[in-house]
C-alpha cells in the first residue's frame, strides 16, 4: 500500500507535467522511472501520445548528463515493467544511442539485467544479432560474464560467430576470459560455430585458444564445416584486419548488396581506413540513401581523407553544404604528427567549397559561423578561402565572440588589398571598386536590384527576413576596441565604409545638434533670468534688515528663494519658462525613445546618465529649483554640448585627446591621494588656529591643501608659530614631493598623451567615428520592446505593433546600406572626376550621385595599395621569366652535354 506522501509526490508531478508552459517534460518523466512510479508514469505517458499531435517522443535522447532514452534508462536499470510498457507504446528497441553507442539490448546484457533482458526479447522487433561499437550484445553478455543473460540470447537465436573489431567472437572472448563455464555454456546452446574462420592479432582461432586452455572440452566442439561463412560477418573481418584484397575477393561472390545487413557499417569502416578501392567498389554496385551517404562523407572529413571525399562528392556534390561545418571544426581538431595530416583537412575544405553555391554563412547550435572555427584553428589558407567566399567577420556567437577575436592583423589586412580592385586604367574613367562582402551581416539579402527589393518589399516571405535588422558595424566596433587590430580601420575599405556611414547619419546628427543649442541656450537664458532675479530679492531683504542683525551674506539668496515658493519661477518668468518646458519635452522624448528601442546600450552609455541628470535638474529649476540646481544645470549642459561637438570628424581629436588627458589624469592622482590626504591631515594638526579658517577642520584643511596644489601657497598667512620648525619642514616635503614633483609627473603624461594622440590623430578620429555610428545602428535597430510570448501575441493584430520592433525602427533603413543602399556590396570611386562615388545596383540618378563623394584620402591611400599590387605582380612576372629562361638554358646546356658525348663515343668507335 503506496503511502499519502508518496501519492502527494506523484500527483504534483504530475500537474506539473500536464502543464503547457513546462518546455521540459523528459526531465521530470525520467524522474518517475528511476523512481518506479509507473502508475504516474504511465498516466501521463499515454496522455501525451493521445494528443494530436503527440507531446512527447518515447524515442527523445536526454541530454547532459543523462544521455540516455527511456528504454535505455530501463534496461540499465533493470525496470522489467517498464520495459514492457515502453516497447507496448512504440519504444524502438533497435534504436542505437549515439553518445554511448550502445542499444536497449547491449545495456541490459552489458549490466547482466537477465529480467529486462527478457521483457526485449519478448518484442519480435528486437535484433538479437544488432552491432553497436563491433559488438552485439552477446559480447557484452560474455564481457559481464552473466550466464543467464548469454543463455538468454542464445535461446532466443542469437549467434556467437560475429565477430567484433578486432576478429573475436564471443565464444573466442570467453576462452581468452579462461571462463571455462562460459565457454561450456556456448558451446552446449549453440547449433552452429565456426571456429576456424576468424583470428585475433596472434593469429589464434577460437578453437586453438579452447584447445590450450581447455582440452577437455576440445572433443566437444564441431569438426571443420564445409559451410561458408555468413559473407557479411567474414567482410566485416577482413576489413577490420586492413585485408583489402581478401575483402574485395569476398565482396565478388556477394551478388546483392542490398542482402547484408551492415552495408552502411562495411562502408564506413572502409572509409575511415582509407581503402578507396573498396569504397569505390561498393559504391559502384550499390548506391546508398543522401543521409546515409552523408554519414560517410562526414566520417571522411574528420578523418582526413580527401581522395575518398573527392570520390563520395561526385557521387551526391549536394551534401557538400552540410559537410562545411564539420570541415571547418576538423580544422582545430589535434590529428596526427605531420604537416600531411593538417593538409589534408584543408584540403577536405576546399573540396566542398569547390562544390558550386555553398552557403558560408551557416550556423551551429552555438551560433558560430566556419569562420569561427577556422579562425581558432590558425588556418590561414582556410581564413582566406572562407573570406573569399563571402564570409561576414563580425559575426557574434552565443557568447558574443567573433571571428576577429581570433585572427591575426597579417592576415585580414592582406585579405582587405585583395577587395580592392580597379578598372579602366589609364583612362578617364579609371575606377576603384570597393568590395564589402566581408561587411554583411548574415541574414541580410543582397545581390539583386533596388527595383527587385521594392518590388519584393510587402511580400511576407521578404518581409520576415528583412523586418529584422542588424547593426553593421559590429565587426568595426570591435577592431575600434582591439588594440592589435583598430590600426585596420586606417585601411581604405573600412575608413571608407565609417564614411558611407557616417553620411547616412550626419544630417540626423546635424538636426539633433541643433535641437540641443535651443535647448541649451533656453536653459542658460532661464538660469541667468531667475539668478538675476534671486539677486535683486536678496539686496531688498538685506536693505530690510539694516535695523535688525545682519545675516550672513550668502544666506540672502537662500533665503530669497524659500520665500518665493515652488512654482514662483513659473509665475514671474511664463515666457521663458514656456520655452524650457517645450525643449525638456523634446529631451525626454529624444532619451525615452532611445531608452525604448534599446535600454541595455542606453543604460550602458555614460553620456545618458549625463543627460538624465540633466533632465532631472532642468525639471527642478522649472519647479522653483534655485541658483544651485542653476550652477549644476549649466555645468552639465555644456560638457554635454562638448559631446555633441565632438560627433565632428575635425572636432574629434581634440575632445578625444581632452578626455584621454582628464582619464589619465584621475587614474595617475588615484595613486597619490592617499599621499595628498596625509599633508592635508599634517596641516590640520600644525596649523590648527582658531583665527584662521582654513584649518579649523578637516575638510577645510584638504580643501586648502587642494587649493595648495595649484600654486597658491600664501605662506604668509600660514600659522608657523604653534610648530616653527616641524611646520615649515612639513611644508617643504609638501612643495617639494607635490608640487615639484608630482606636478611635473602629471604635465609630462599629459604632454606625452597629446603628442601621442597627435601623431594618430586619423586613427583616433575613426575610432570615435566607429563608436558614434555603432550606437546610432543600435539604437534605431534596436532590441524588442514588447517580448513576443504567447501573451501578447495579440499585439500583432494591433496599431502599437511597431513597440514590438522598436519605436525608432523606421531610422534604420536611412542608416543601414544593405540591401537597399548597396544592393551588390559594392561600390566605384573615380579619383580622376572629383571622387565620385557609383553604386553598384542602384538606378543612376544625377541628382543623387553627382553630389556624392568619396573622401579624397581614403581614395588616394587605395589608388597606393592598388599601384603596389601592380608592381609586386609585376615584379612576380618578371621573376617568372627569369626563371624560365633559366630553365630553358638549363636544358640547352644538358642537350649540348649530351651531343658532346655521343660525339665523343662515335669516334671511340671509330679508332676502334
Amino acid at each position: 500500500m503506496r503511502c499519502p506522501k508518496m501519492d502527494s509526490e506523484d500527483e504534483a508531478l504530475e500537474m506539473q507535467l500536464l502543464q503547457e508552459q513546462n518546455a521540459d517534460r523528459y526531465t521530470p518523466l525520467m524522474h518517475l522511472l528511476k523512481n518506479n512510479h509507473l502508475a504516474t508514469f504511465k498516466s501521463f505517458v499515454r496522455q501525451a501520445l493521445n494528443r494530436q499531435p503527440p507531446s512527447i517522443d518515447v524515442n527523445h535522447l536526454l541530454s547532459y548528463p543523462e544521455h540516455r532514452t527511456f528504454l535505455d534508462a530501463a534496461a540499465s536499470l533493470n525496470l522489467p515493467n517498464f520495459v514492457a510498457f515502453l516497447l507496448e507504446v512504440g519504444a524502438n528497441p533497435n534504436l542505437i544511442n549515439s553518445e554511448r553507442n550502445r542499444a536497449p539490448i547491449h545495456f541490459a546484457a552489458e549490466a547482466g539485467h537477465s529480467e529486462a533482458l527478457e521483457a526485449l526479447l519478448k518484442d519480435r522487433r528486437v535484433n538479437l544479432n544488432l552491432e553497436a561499437g563491433g559488438l552485439t550484445a552477446l559480447h557484452y553478455a560474455v564481457k559481464a560474464d552473466c550466464g543467464i543473460c548469454t543463455r538468454l540470447l542464445l535461446d532466443a537465436g542469437a549467434s556467437p560467430n560475429i565477430p567484433n573489431g578486432k576478429g573475436i567472437t564471443a565464444l573466442h572472448m570467453a576462452a581468452e576470459k579462461n571462463s571455462r563455464e562460459m565457454v561450456q555454456l556456448i558451446i552446449e546452446n549453440s547449433t552452429y560455430l565456426d571456429l576456424d574462420t576468424f583470428r585475433d592479432r596472434k593469429k589464434d582461432t577460437a578453437r586453438t585458444i579452447i584447445e590450450k586452455k581447455f582440452p577437455d572440452l576440445a572433443k566437444y566442439l564441431p569438426t571443420e564445416s564445409s559451410v561458408p561463412p555468413d559473407p557479411q560477418y567474414l567482410l566485416k573481418y577482413y576489413l577490420s584486419a586492413n585485408d583489402e584484397a581478401n575483402f574485395l575477393k569476398v565482396l565478388g561472390t556477394v551478388e546483392d548488396l542490398n542482402g547484408l545487413g551492415n552495408k552502411s557499417e562495411l562502408l564506413r569502416q572502409a572509409v575511415e581506413k582509407n581503402l578507396r578501392a573498396t569504397m569505390k567498389e561498393m559504391l559502384e554496385r550499390d548506391g546508398l540513401m543522401d543521409e546515409n551517404l552523408y554519414e560517410i562523407a562526414k566520417v571522411a572529413v574528420e578523418r582526413g581523407h580527401p581522395e575518398i571525399l573527392k570520390e563520395l562528392l561526385k557521387k551526391k556534390p549536394k551534401i557538400a553544404e552540410r559537410l562545411l561545418m564539420s570541415a571547418c571544426q576538423e580544422l582545430g581538431v589535434p590529428s596526427k604528427p605531420g604537416p600531411g595530416n593538417r593538409n589534408n583537412r584543408f584540403e577536405c575544405l576546399r573540396m566542398i567549397m569547390e562544390q558550386g553555391d555553398i552557403d558560408v554563412r551557416q550556423e551551429d547550435d552555438k551560433g558560430n559561423s566556419p569562420l569561427h572555427y577556422a579562425a581558432r584553428a590558425e588556418n590561414r589558407e582556410a581564413i582566406e578561402l572562407l573570406l573569399q567566399k563571402g564570409c561576414y567577420v563580425g559575426h557574434m556567437n552565443s557568447f558574443g565572440s567573433p571571428p576577429l577575436a581570433h585572427m591575426a592583423p597579417g592576415i585580414l589586412e592582406p585579405h582587405l588589398d585583395e577587395c580592392l580592385t580597379s578598372s579602366n586604367e589609364r583612362t578617364e574613367e579609371y575606377e576603384i571598386i570597393m568590395n564589402y562582402q566581408n561587411l554583411v551581416p548574415h541574414n541580410t539579402q543582397c545581390g539583386a536590384d533596388v527595383s527587385y527589393l521594392e518590388r519584393n518589399r510587402r511580400r511576407s516571405s521578404f518581409k520576415n527576413r528583412s523586418s529584422n535588422p542588424c547593426s553593421e558595424t559590429e565587426a568595426l566596433l570591435f577592431i575600434a576596441n582591439n588594440k592589435s587590430l583598430r590600426h585596420l580601420l586606417k585601411h581604405p575599405l573600412l575608413a571608407s565604409f565609417l564614411y558611407l556611414k557616417y553620411l547616412r547619419i550626419r544630417h540626423v546628427l546635424y538636426v539633433n545638434f541643433f535641437l540641443y543649442l535651443v535647448y541649451f541656450f533656453m536653459l542658460i537664458s532661464y538660469i541667468w533670468v531667475i539668478t538675476s532675479e534671486a539677486e535683486l530679492e536678496a539686496e531688498e531683504l538685506r536693505s530690510k534688515n539694516l535695523t535688525s542683525i545682519k545675516p550672513k551674506q550668502d544666506d540672502d539668496v537662500d533665503v530669497a528663494e524659500e520665500e518665493n515658493g515652488m512654482f514662483a519661477n513659473l509665475e514671474n518668468h511664463p515666457i521663458h519658462s514656456a520655452l524650457l518646458f517645450a525643449a525638456l519635452i523634446y529631451m525626454i522624448v529624444r532619451e525615452l525613445l532611445q531608452f525604448i528601442s534599446s535600454p541595455l546600450h542606453y543604460i550602458g552609455s555614460p553620456e545618458n546618465w549625463i543627460e538624465i541628470t540633466l533632465i532631472g535638474l532642468t525639471g527642478g529649476l522649472l519647479l522653483g529649483g534655485g541658483v544651485k540646481l542653476g550652477s549644476l544645470a549649466a555645468l552639465l549642459s555644456t560638457w554635454e554640448l562638448v559631446i555633441l561637438m565632438s560627433q565632428h570628424p575635425r572636432m574629434s581629436t581634440d575632445i578625444e585627446m581632452f578626455k584621454t588627458v582628464t582619464l589619465n589624469f584621475a587614474r595617475f592622482l588615484f595613486l597619490y591621494v592617499f599621499l595628498i590626504l596625509a599633508f592635508a591631515f599634517a596641516f590640520f594638526v600644525l596649523f590648527r588656529d582658531p583665527e584662521n579658517e582654513n584649518f579649523v577642520q578637516p575638510p577645510l584643511a584638504l580643501f586648502k591643501t587642494i587649493i595648495m596644489l595649484t600654486g597658491e601657497f600664501d605662506s604668509s598667512d600660514l600659522p608657523f608659530s604653534h610648530f616653527p620648525v616641524l611646520s615649515r619642514l612639513v611644508f617643504c616635503g609638501f612643495i617639494f614631493l607635490i608640487v615639484i614633483i608630482l606636478l611635473n609627473l602629471l604635465n609630462g603624461l599629459a604632454v606625452n598623451d597629446t603628442a601621442e594622440i597627435l601623431s594618430q590623430a586619423e586613427l583616433v578620429c575613426l575610432i570615435s567615428r566607429a563608436r558614434l555610428v555603432a550606437y546610432a545602428e543600435r539604437i534605431a535597430v534596436g532590441q524588442p520592446f514588447v517580448p513576443k510570448t504567447r501573451l501578447c501575441c495579440f499585439i500583432n493584430y494591433l496599431p502599437c505593433q511597431s513597440l514590438t520592433t522598436g519605436p525608432v525602427r523606421f531610422m534604420a533603413r536611412r542608416i543601414l546600406l544593405f540591401p537597399r543602399y548597396l544592393p551588390h556590396f559594392t561600390l566605384s570611386v573615380k579619383p580622376l572626376k572629383n571622387y565620385e562615388i557609383t553604386l553598384h545596383g542602384r538606378p543612376f540618378t544625377g541628382s543623387r550621385c553627382s553630389t556624392l563623394k568619396m573622401d579624397p584620402v581614403v581614395a588616394q591611400r587605395a589608388k597606393e595599395i592598388l599601384e603596389a599590387k601592380g608592381r609586386v605582380s609585376s615584379e612576380d612576372k618578371i621573376l617568372e621569366e627569369i626563371e624560365t629562361m633559366r630553365r630553358r638554358f638549363d636544358g640547352i646546356e644538358a642537350m649540348v652535354r649530351e651531343i658532346r658525348e655521343t660525339v665523343r663515343n662515335n669516334n671511340l668507335n671509330a679508332e676502334d
